[in-house]
């Protein structure tokens, strides 16, 4: 590839259902030379809702209703089809058009069927299609991300940490990421602009989040606990340890007060001041992971062995043979740092 067209930048675009169906978000990133040092630019991102119909048959799938496979297989292909218009109208008014900019790929994440209790292996079921997503897009689809990571017998919390590292790092300042769900989740971001760094990224979590808050004396204790593995958890520093917090549903300023006013070695961070708001985030940190794919990163920093090497998360559909040719003359000129063991002996 001629150092021209290496010059030029890569764009994938995420496309994020949320867990419970309501509505699906749709970000589009640009990258300007490699994952870790390269220039990140998120350029666009929409948003609308599920029809009510086929919510509820996603939700009674998750919710093991005995949906009967037949039932699964359409809904699997109204969703494509209800995904297919939506990125189809996000490239047409959502996204800056550019002849050198044409997406590479479309990272996807969908709701999904974990394995029966008790089971003895760990499997995930994704409810979308990507085969007739690819075939309605002519895009290059990357999903199963959550699939593989469970395949290799991970935590599938963790997939997302470089991503997230890649989207809201600081060159200069440590910075720790909370999200409040049904867990909470605490995640460090490193400082730096290099490998090193995203590599030490590392997640905590605390179950029971968004329980542990609704009255005062456990608001009161989880906002303890919550400095306590902020303790154990940020390296020390002179400077003080950035904080970015994002709710999964209600807010509580006043939780994040008590965490402040007992963590002193920590500071708040305004969302105005990194690459992306809330609201879009899970879908430009799918974009992300697509990003993180071509350049043959592991998308979470446990994801190398040296037997196996570098664990890429996803799988990935062919779309349109002009698209694929692109993503094959991309990726062929970014090679992996790392190779498996025994491919360098």
């Amino acid at each position: 590839m001629s150092t021209s067209r290496r010059a030029l930048p890569r764009r994938t675009i995420g496309l994020f259902v949320e867990p419970l169906c309501r509505h699906l978000a749709l970000a589009a990133l640009d990258l300007q030379g490699q994952c870790f040092s390269g220039r990140i630019a998120h350029i666009g991102r929409a948003a609308c809702a599920l029809p009510d119909e086929l919510r509820e048959g996603l939700a009674a799938a998750i919710d093991d209703q005995a949906v009967p496979p037949s039932q699964l297989a359409d809904l699997s292909a109204r969703l494509a089809e209800f995904e297919a218009e939506a990125v189809h109208q996000f490239l047409r008014s959502g996204v800056p058009s550019s002849a050198n900019a044409e997406p590479l790929l479309l990272a996807v994440w969908e709701p999904h069927v974990r394995h029966a209790a008790g089971r003895p292996w760990q499997s995930v079921l994704s409810l979308g299609d990507s085969v007739r997503l690819a075939e309605l897009t002519g895009l290059n689809v990357l999903d199963g991300c959550e699939a593989r990571r469970v395949a290799a017998r991970s935590d599938p919390a963790s997939m997302d940490n470089v991503a997230l590292w890649i989207l809201l790092h600081s060159a200069k300042r440590d910075r720790v990421y909370l999200e409040w769900g049904d867990q909470l989740r605490v995640v460090l971001l490193p400082a730096g602009c290099e490998a090193s760094a995203a590599g030490r990224v590392s997640v905590r979590t605390i179950e029971g989040g968004a329980a542990l808050h609704s009255d005062a004396a456990s608001s009161s204790d989880l906002a303890w606990r919550v400095v306590d593995v902020l303790r154990r958890f940020v390296p020390q520093s002179p400077n003080p340890v950035q904080l970015l917090v994002r709710f999964q549903g209600e807010d509580d300023t006043p939780l994040v007060e008590e965490i402040l006013r007992l963590a002193p070695f920590a500071e708040p961070l305004d969302w105005r001041h990194v690459r992306v708001l809330p609201d879009d985030l899970d879908a430009a940190v799918t974009a992300a992971m697509g990003l993180l794919f071509l350049d043959h990163l592991p998308q979470a920093p446990d994801a190398t062995d040296l037997t196996h090497g570098p664990r890429l998360l996803g799988r990935l559909t062919p779309g349109s043979i002009l698209n694929w040719h692109r993503l094959l003359e991309h990726t062929a000129a970014s090679l992996p740092e790392n190779v498996p063991l025994r491919a360098a002996v």
